[in-house]
This record gives structure tokens, sequence and C-alpha cells, in this order.
């Protein structure tokens, strides 16, 4: 199969590459080699060799390449088509083909007017003996390859004289390699592969389809600008079962029919797409189908039907045709390659290939479709299938009104939704709805469920519709039905980011709820739970909690509801800034979600267990807990704004862990999610998507998704977003090297952070606040701030960012000449940077730590700090930073040392333990022994032991006598 585009690009292969240039090396010592690249129609077998005479010639090798021609019949026609290619690919060809022999020259077009008149009539042994002739030339100065593609088109005479070659030059270095379309038609280069394989001289190499990651390579290589989204990848993937040939026809279809689009970086697929073929595809596959027998088509009919795959016994009760007819067809079939036989005990045949089922599919009329789905629905009815799957064939089978495929819709969904498969249920309770004529109960039901689940599936609009069409149905509802209605028109309209929409609906609902009698209290909750969406801080853990004991006390009911409540309250702690508090409360409600088999609460649970162990720098302990739950609450619950949400969060651990590119494809799963079903979630992957662009140094994408984010909270978020998004903007202009607009951004983050009471979130980015003052020359500002942040990361809650944090302190001390304690900050950060378990926090500090040792001039000390910051920038590939720290570096190098009384300090400080380093400290600060215990978490006894060892060291004998020491030699330092 080939198309008039450029040639499809090579992706995934490169094992195969290397596999037969193996062969090829081995060849010069074993002598004569063989290989068989095969595999079906368009797996990308013509590519693979292409690449490989490409990546032969380039290496030093002889190549003669060519192809059986697509008509047969021709003596010699292949091996002249791979002479021609020969003739065209080196000046020296021309040359070698006459002295291997007229027998070669006159298969050559180009050559043949110069054979000589009267030579002999065409002779079969000439030819092989002059292709000997050929190969030991060749073979002479280097390693030959010989190429045959679609050889088991190969006519005899060519398959005679590279039999012959077989027999007579397997001693030359020379390697054969064929290219093998499977299934084959039988022809006389069987024998030819048969004879190699039985002399053992055959290598198989069977090419298989492209896995996922794959086929999203090619996909990317063929868009050329922008990335294919994951769920684009996904269904391209799934209906071509990575076949390249069909990856490429329906990606380039795609985008020149208008079935993609842009967004931000992203490429989407329109909805409807997924049933649509390529007319190129289309016309190719019909073509296989149209030739099959009667018999053997229709059975191929009835197993595209049943979704590709039928068990014997079904394919019998539904033809009800002769079986000796039924085996025939099957027969039929298996030799087309076109089903197959999985050998299992209960016989289930296949079609091979899901295109070839969605080809088979369409090319049926309507009518004819319809029937066999109502006859495969009551078969499978019958057998006591799982209602999804009889549910699909009633209601394709279905005229609007069916009654029978409404039951089996609603039965199906009710399944799905029992197993928390939400996406699924939302599908079939729509498919209900549009099966109801009239606005009966059975359209009631449908309404009531869409309303409920829809929004959890990322299907805003249609949950909004549901509601609001059951809000007019019932004005005379029951006050309680009613706030119930208004509070899933709030979740919706949260997700959908109309925060105004949401609290309008929230305080209808808390009206009604209010005088709505018995369950008024779940009512309230309910609709709490919504309005916190909109909250931060002290107000919404108040507001969560007070929800959370009215639903406590409705009881049972109101159990699982009560523990989602208290999973928002633990993560809305985790922002406030106690983190250990979140991580308690959220194993706690994960224990007992278990222990009532509240699946949704214990996921939630889960999850904010994440966001408390990232925030306290447990980043391996948040992977493990987001891994636990992000495919269940994306690929099986469908529980879509959790998803979104969940990446996010993912992308941002990972980052924290240096693994930017694993990072990069979470922050576009969440974008994606985000932008098809949770438009309130969308800022968050933008903003994460910034930041990680910002690290390579592509601040000009990085500004465009800001500017999109910005855009987006406009029309309202949750606070936590609009914190992130000014350390974006921060880090972006950090990249950029303009201090002045990055320290706005960073008070604009922590004016945010405290207005909206998320400080645990934004406190462990305030470094870079402090160091962007002492860019701008503010450095005794710059040296407030820092005690401020490391003050309030010295506490348990927040170990992560405290090493930056000491780092930024030792720079803005450095700065303002303190140099005893910048030293003592410093060394402290490295100490603290060790241990930690991010690859980024640990960097930043020590890239931190380094640049104060260097403006302190302790130049060894820094540059060997620094050196271990640029490992870890270099191995995250942070540009920026990578080049900053070895400006840094070069500085250190300049300096070639330390001196006088920067060196006499270094030397004097090198004489303590880090821990008398901080008594010392905090001793000349004029704090008591007992102050001094308490602030290191130490006994008075251990703190006077060490002010006894330090007065040792400096002969002094007096805390008085220890400050003024300290003050000449900070004197003697500036």
């Amino acid at each position: 199969m080939r198309t008039s585009h450029r040639p499809t690009p090579l992706v995934a292969r490169e094992a195969v590459l290397e596999q037969l240039w193996t062969a090829v090396t081995d060849s010069v010592e074993t002598g004569m080699r063989a290989l068989l690249v095969r595999g079906p129609a368009g797996i990308g077998k013509t590519r693979v060799l292409d690449g490989f005479a490409e990546r032969a010639r380039g290496l030093g090798a002889a190549v003669i390449a060519g192809r059986s021609p697509a008509v047969g019949g021709h003596a010699h026609g292949a091996l002249a088509d791979m002479l021609g290619g020969y003739l065209r690919s080196t000046p020296p060809a021309a040359a070698d083909l006459r002295r291997a022999g007229d027998a070669l020259v006159r298969l050559v077009p180009g050559l043949a007017a110069g054979v000589r008149d009267g030579a002999a009539p065409h002779d079969e042994l000439a030819t092989v003996q002059a292709a000997y002739r050929l190969v030991e030339l060749i073979t002479e100065r280097r390693p030959l390859v010989l190429l045959l593609d679609d050889a088991h088109a190969a006519d005899a005479e060519s398959c005679e004289v590279l039999e012959g070659l077989r027999r007579h030059a397997r001693t030359l270095p020379w390697t054969l390699v064929l290219g093998w379309r499977d299934p084959a038609a039988d022809g006389v280069a069987r024998n030819l592969v048969g004879d190699l394989r039985r002399q053992g001289e055959l290598v198989d190499i069977p090419l298989g389809p492209l896995d996922a990651a794959a086929t999203g390579g090619l996909m990317a290589a063929l868009l050329g600008e922008g990335l294919p989204a994951a769920s684009f990848i996904a269904m391209v993937h799934q209906r071509t079962a990575g076949n390249p040939y069909y990856v490429e026809e329906m990606t380039r279809w795609l985008r020149e029919t208008g079935r993609l689009h842009r967004a931000g970086i992203q490429w989407l697929h329109t909805a409807g797409c997924e049933e649509e073929l390529p007319p190129s595809i289309d016309e190719a596959l019909l073509d296989r189908i149209r030739v099959l027998p009667p018999a053997a088509r229709s059975i191929l009919e009835w197993l595209a039907a049943a979704g590709g795959r039928a068990d014997l016994s079904m394919l019998e009760a539904s033809i009800a045709d002769d079986p000796a007819t039924l085996a025939e067809g099957l027969d039929e079939l298996a030799a087309s390659g076109l089903v197959g036989d999985r050998g299992l005990r209960s016989s289930e045949y296949e079609v091979h290939h899901p295109l070839v089922a969605e080809c088979a599919y369409h090319s049926m009329g309507a009518a004819r479709r319809r029937l066999r789905h109502r006859r495969l629905a009551q078969l499978l009815a019958e057998r006591g299938a799982n209602p999804g799957v009889v549910a699909v064939h009633a209601t394709r089978g279905a005229d609007r009104g069916d009654r029978t495929a409404l039951a089996a819709a609603m039965r199906a969904g009710a399944e799905a939704e029992a197993r928390f498969q939400y996406v699924r249920a939302v599908s079939w309770y729509r498919e209900a709805l549009d099966l109801t004529d009239d606005g009966g109960e059975v359209r009631t039901a449908a309404l009531d469920r869409l309303s409920e689940l829809a929004g959890h599936a990322g299907e805003l609009q249609l949950g909004l519709s549901a509601t609001g069409e059951l809000l007019e149905r019932e004005t005379a509802a029951e006050p309680a039905r009613r706030a119930t209605l208004l509070r899933r028109a709030a979740f919706l309209h949260s997700l959908s980011g109309d925060t105004i929409g949401a609290r309008a609906a929230v305080d209808e609902g808390l009206t009604l709820a209010m005088g709505s009698g018995g369950g008024a209290a779940l009512l309230i909750a309910e609709l709490a739970s919504v309005a916190t969406l909109t909250l931060c801080g002290r107000e919404g853990i108040d507001f969560l909690a007070h929800s959370r004991g009215l639903a406590v006390e409705e009881g049972e009911a109101a159990r699982e509801r009560a523990l989602i409540l208290g999973t928002f309250e633990a993560m809305a702690i985790a922002q406030e800034g106690r983190p250990r508090r979140s991580l308690e409360m959220a194993r706690e409600l994960a224990a007992d979600a278990m222990a009532g088999g509240h699946v949704l609460a214990f996921g939630y649970a889960i999850f904010s267990s994440g966001v408390a162990s990232m925030l306290l720098g447990r980043f391996a302990e948040t992977e493990a807990a987001l891994n636990s739950v992000l495919h269940t609450i994306t690929d099986d619950m469908g529980l879509m704004w959790g998803a979104a949400s969940g990446w996010s969060l993912y992308s941002q651990v990972l980052f924290y862990q240096g693994r930017m590119d694993e990072a990069w494809d979470a922050v576009l799963r969440a974008e994606e999610i985000s932008r098809r079903h949770a438009t309130m979630m969308l800022p968050m992957p933008m903003v994460n998507g910034a930041m990680l662009l910002a690290t390579r140094g592509e601040t000009a994408a990085a500004r465009e998704r800001l500017a999109e984010a910005r855009a987006l909270m406009a029309r309202g978020c949750t606070p936590v977003y609009e914190t992130w998004y000014w350390a974006g903007l921060a880090l972006t202009a950090e990249a950029e090297e303009r201090p002045e607009e990055a320290l706005a951004a960073y008070e604009a983050m922590w004016a945010t952070a405290q207005r909206f009471h998320n400080a645990g979130v934004a406190v462990a980015l305030r470094p870079g606040q402090v160091l962007a003052l002492v860019e701008c020359g503010r450095a005794a500002e710059a040296v407030g701030v820092a005690r401020e942040v490391v003050e309030s990361l010295e506490q348990p809650d927040a170990p992560s960012g405290l090493a930056h944090a000491l780092g930024a302190l030792a720079v803005a001390l450095a700065a303002s000449g303190e140099v005893i304690e910048a030293l003592t900050a410093a060394e402290r950060a490295v100490v603290h940077a060790e241990d930690l378990e991010g690859a980024r926090p640990r960097a930043l500090a020590f890239a931190t730590a380094g640049a104060a040792l260097q403006r302190l001039g302790a130049g060894a000390r820094a540059a060997a700090v620094l050196r271990l910051a640029l490992d870890g920038f270099v191995s995250m590939g942070w540009r920026p930073r990578v080049e900053h720290i070895r400006r840094l570096l070069a500085g250190c190098e300049q300096a070639g040392g330390v001196d006088g009384a920067a060196a006499a300090t270094e030397r004097r400080a090198a004489g303590f333990s880090l821990r008398e380093r901080q008594v010392i400290e905090l001793a000349t600060a004029g704090l008591s022994t007992r102050s001094i215990a308490l602030r290191l978490t130490l006994s008075e006894r251990t703190v006077e032991n060490h002010l006894a060892r330090i007065y040792a060291k400096l002969e002094v004998h007096s805390r008085a006598e220890l400050i003024a020491h300290m003050a000449r030699v900070a004197s003697a330092a500036e």
C-alpha cells in the first residue's frame, strides 16, 4: 500500500536496523547472511528496508536494492529492478556491471544498448555466473547488501539467481535481506525462503505493530507542529492497531479534512470522527472484502456487528446456515488473512484488524445492521450476558421508543454506576434519553441520573441541560428535591468555571434546604461541599468542618458524603500550611472509607494524602499515592475533574523530582482532560506547563501559556491557582534574567497566598523573592524576608523548602556583609540539601548556598557546592539555571581562591561543627541557653556542653567575650 505523500517517518524501528547492520558486520567474518523482514501489509517493511539501505550506505557497505514488480510474470523482473537501482545509486555501478558480464548488463535498460551485436541468447547459468562475479567484485572492496522488497512476489528466474548465489557465494561477505508480506499467497519465492530456513541460514525478523508511545511519536512527526493529545493517540492506536500505514493515512486525513484542531500545544480530534474512515483505507479494505464469497462475507459482517469477535456457537445461532457452509466460510476468511481462530476451547473467531471490522460493518446497509444487532441482543440476553454488552446491540438495533432497548440501556447505566464507571454510565443514560419519545418515567429517571453523574464524567453541558429540564418540569417539587437539583447545578457550574452561577444555585438551594424538614442537614452539607470549590483557607476549612458535622449527624445514609467532605477539609488544611495534620487526617479517612467499602471517598482520601505528602517533601510517597488512583479515576471511573486535578498534581511531583519529560507528559494529560471535561481545572496544568517550558529556556512559549491561564482565571478559579500563576510568571522572568519582574511576581504570589490563607503552598517558593531582592539591590530587605521564610520553614510542617530558604538567607546575609552568619546559613543549607528527596529542591539549595559562598570569597568550597547544583540542573535539563551556575563557577576559577579576612573567617568557621556554628550564631544574637535549646530542640545541658567546647577553641571564657570576639572577626572581614 502506497500513498502519494512523502515517506512515513521511521519510528521505533531502531532495534531492527541495528539487527540488520549487525548481520552485515558479521558477514565479514562468517560469510553470507540472510534475513527475512516480514509482516502484514502496511506494517512498515518498505520504510524499514529503505532506512536500512540508507544506513548501510552511510556506514560503508555497498547496497543493491530493489523490489519485485507489482505486475509479476517478467523473467528476472525483481533482479532487473535491483540492478537498475544500483546503477542509479553509485557512479562505479556501470563499470561493475559490465565487468560482471553481458548477462546482467542486458537486464538494465540504461546499459542494455551497449551489449554487442550477436550476443548469445539469454542463458540462466550465465546470469548466475555473472551475478556471482558482481558479488565477488564488490566484496573485494567492502561488504555487500542485496536487498529485495516484496520478495514474496518475486519471479522464478530472480529466485533462481539468488539461490545460486546462496550456494556458490556463501563464503563472501554479503547479506541478503528480503522483505516479505504476511500472509502471502503461494509463489516460487517460498522455495527460496524454505531452502534458507532448512539450511539454518535465515534469520526471521517479524515487524510488529507500533505500541501507543511509538504511534504517538509517528503522529507527532506527521503533524509537524504541536503534539497529539493522549486521547487522540489512544483513538488512532486502538483503531489502527499500531499499523504505521493506517496511522499515517488516518492522521493526515483527519488533519486535511478539518477533523483536528489545535488547543494550546496539543492536537485534539473532533467528536464523531472515531467512526469515520479515510477513503484510502476504506477503498483498500473494501477491495479485499468484495472478493470474498457470499457465505464468507456474511460471516465477516456478523463478526463485525458483534464487535469483531464471536465464538462458534454464537455464529451458529446467528447465521442459522448449514454447519458445513459456516465452516467453509470461516476457512476462507482465515485463508484471506481477515479472520483468525483464537484457538481457545470455545473456538472464538476474531477479525484480525479493527479497521477491517469497521469497514465490513459500514459496508452493510442500515436495515441489515439493525436486524443483526437485534438478533445478537436476543441471543446475548438469553445467555445472561453483561447488561452493557446486551445494551450495545439492543440500542443499535432499536427504533425510537423501543421499550426493550430503553430498559436495556437503563440497566446498563445502573450496572456501570454501581461499578463507579461514570463515563460509561453517563453514555448509557444519554442513550436512553435519546430513545425516549415522551416525557414519561423513563425519561425522568434518565435525566435524574445524568444530572447527578454527568459532571463527574466531564459532560458539563449535558449535566446542566438535564438539571435544567428537571428544574423546569418539577416546579412543584418538594423543597428537598429542588434543593438537591440546585446542588447538582451548582457543582456543574463550578466545574465549568462559572462561580457566579454556582454561588447563586448554592444560595437558592440553602434557602430551600433550611425549610425542607427531614434531611435538611445532609442537603446543607452537600451544598456546602460545592461552595468550598470557590473558597480557600480558614473560611473553607470552617465551612467544610461544619458541613461534615451535619453529614455525620445524618448517620450511615450520609457516611460517604461525610468522608468526602473530610478529604476536602484535609486538602484545605494542607494548603493552609499544616500538611502533617492533613496527612494524618487523610490516612484516617482512607482507613474508614476502606472499612466501609466507600470507593469514591477512599480515592479522595488517597489524593488528599498525596497533596499533604508533597508539601512535606515526600515526593516518592506522593507519587505512589497518585499512581494508586490516577488511572482508576481516569480510565475506570471516568471521574474527569478529579483526573484533571490528579494529573496536574502528578506533574508537579515529577517536576520536583527532576523528571522533566515525564512531568511534561503528565501536564499534557491534565491539560487535555481539562479542555475536554473540566474547564475549571485548566489554569493549573497551563501554569505547570509554563514552568516546565521556562526551565527549558522556552520562555516565549511559557508566557503564551501563562497568558491563557490568566484569561481563564478571569472567569473564576480557586485561589490556589492564582498563587501558582504568579509563581510561574516569576520563574519565567528569572529564566529571562529580569529580576524586577520576578520580584513583582513573587510579591503578588505572596500577597495572594496571604489573602486567601493558602500560605502552605507559597512559602516554600519565597526564597526566589529573597534572591530577586538581592538582585535588585535591596539586600537589607532581603535579609528580613529570608529570616521570616526560614522561621516559617523551620517548623516541622515544611522541611522540604528549608534548605533553599537557608541558601537564600546566606546570599542575603553575604550581600549585607554579615559573613559569619552567612557562612553558617550556607553550610546549614548544604547539610539539609543532602537529605532532600527531590532533585529540584536539592539543586536549588546547592545553587543558593554555592552562590553565597562565592560572594564570601570561599572559592574552593563554593565551587564544590556549585558543581553539585550543576549536576542536578544538567540532569533536569534546566537550561537557564545551568548557564547561571556555569557563570558562577567561572567566577570561582577567576578568583583563584580566597583572600585575607574572608579566608581567615572561613578557616575559623571550618574548626566548628554545624551544631557549634548554630550555637555561636544564636549566642552572639543574645539568646539565652534555654532559648537556644528550644530553638535547636536540644537539652540545656547539651547547649552548655557546646558552649564549653566553643570557648576552648576560641580561648574565651564567657558569653560576653564570645560576642566581642565574633564582632572583631566580622569587622576584620569587612
